[in-house]
C-alpha cells in the first residue's frame, strides 16, 4: 500500500471504524418528536373546537345566535342575535317587543348607529313607518302592531371588510327615554 499523503491515494479507515449515522441524532430526533406532539395537540384542539360547535356547545366559528330578555315598565323586549360571526355571512338580528294589552301608538325602537353600520342592510320586516337619530342611536318607529307584541326581523350580511366585533344596546323608547334596553355583543372571526 502506497505511503499516505503521496498522490491521491489516501489511508482508508476500515469499515468497522467507521460511523454509519452521525454521532449527534439524539438532539435531532427530540426537536423532531417535540415539533410532531405540538402539531398534533394543536390539530386535535382545533377538531375538538370545531365538534363542539357544530354540536352548540360552544360558539366559536358562526354564525350562532342566542336570545337576551329584559323587562321594565310594562314592557317585554327579546334581542336574538348573533353571538359569533363571519364577514360576508348573512348574521341573524330579531327585536320582539310585547306589552300586555297591546299598543295604542307606535312603538319606536332604538339601536346603537355604530352597530348598524356594520352590516350590508337588505331589509327589515316589517319596515319602519318612520326613523330619526337620538344622539349614538338609530330610533326606528313602526306602526301599532295588531296584539300584544311586534317582531322585526333585519335581512343582511356582516360587511366583509368587518373585522372585529363589537356591543350594540337596543332599547324600547317612550316619551325620549330608553324604557328597557338589552347589551349585546358580536364576536367576528376572520
Amino acid at each position: 500500500m502506497p505511503a499516505a499523503g503521496v498522490g491521491n491515494s489516501q489511508v482508508v479507515p476500515s469499515a468497522a471504524s467507521r460511523p454509519t449515522i452521525p454521532e449527534d441524532t439524539e438532539r435531532g430526533e427530540r426537536l423532531h418528536a417535540w415539533y410532531y406532539r405540538l402539531t398534533t395537540g394543536l390539530l386535535a384542539l382545533l377538531l375538538a373546537v370545531v365538534v363542539l360547535d357544530g354540536l352548540s356547545v360552544m360558539d366559536a366559528f358562526g354564525p350562532d345566535k342566542s336570545t337576551e330578555t329584559a323587562t321594565a315598565d310594562g314592557y317585554e323586549l327579546s334581542v336574538t342575535a348573533a353571538t359569533v360571526t363571519r364577514p360576508a355571512l348573512a348574521t341573524p338580528f330579531e327585536i320582539s317587543v310585547r306589552r300586555a294589552g297591546g299598543f295604542d301608538a307606535p312603538v319606536e325602537v332604538a339601536i346603537e348607529t355604530d352597530y348598524l353600520s356594520l352590516f350590508d342592510y337588505q331589509r327589515m320586516y316589517p319596515e319602519p313607518s318612520g326613523e330619526r337619530t337620538a344622539g349614538d342611536f338609530t330610533v326606528l318607529e313602526f306602526d301599532p302592531p295588531d296584539g300584544d307584541e311586534l317582531v322585526v326581523t333585519f335581512d343582511w350580511r356582516l360587511e366583509p371588510a368587518v373585522q372585529t366585533g363589537r356591543d350594540v344596546t337596543v332599547a324600547v323608547v317612550e316619551d325620549g327615554r330608553h324604557v328597557v334596553e338589552v347589551t349585546r355583543h358580536l364576536r367576528v372571526w376572520p
